[in-house]
C-alpha cells in the first residue's frame, strides 16, 4: 500500500493527518492548536525528498520544526522523535 492510500484510509477512519514538512504553508510545531480529540496520524518524509507533493496536497496541517541558521532539514529519526514528543505534550 502506498502513502496516499494509507492517508486516505486513515482519514476515513477519523484520523487527523499532519505532515511534518517545511512548506510555504507550514506552521511551527509548537504553534499547533489541537482542539478536537481525533487521533493524529503524523506523516514524515525521507531525508532527501521529504513528503511527496501529491501526498501534501491531501493534508491540511503542515508543521515544521523551527531551526536557527540556514539549515532546513534534519535526520528523519530526530525529526520524528521531536514531532512525536511535541504532539504527545499537546494531546494530554
Amino acid at each position: 500500500m502506498d502513502t496516499l492510500a494509507v492517508l486516505k484510509q486513515l482519514t476515513k477512519q477519523g484520523y487527523r493527518p499532519i505532515a511534518l514538512e517545511l512548506t510555504k504553508n507550514s506552521e511551527a510545531l509548537e504553534d499547533l492548536d489541537i482542539t478536537d480529540k481525533r487521533p493524529l496520524a503524523l506523516f514524515i518524509g525521507n531525508e532527501k525528498t521529504g513528503i511527496s507533493t501529491n501526498v501534501l496536497t491531501h493534508i491540511n496541517t503542515h508543521l515544521h520544526i523551527p531551526m536557527h541558521g540556514t539549515n532546513s532539514s534534519m535526520n528523519v529519526t530526530q525529526a520524528a522523535s521531536i514531532g512525536l514528543y511535541a504532539l504527545s505534550l499537546k494531546t494530554k
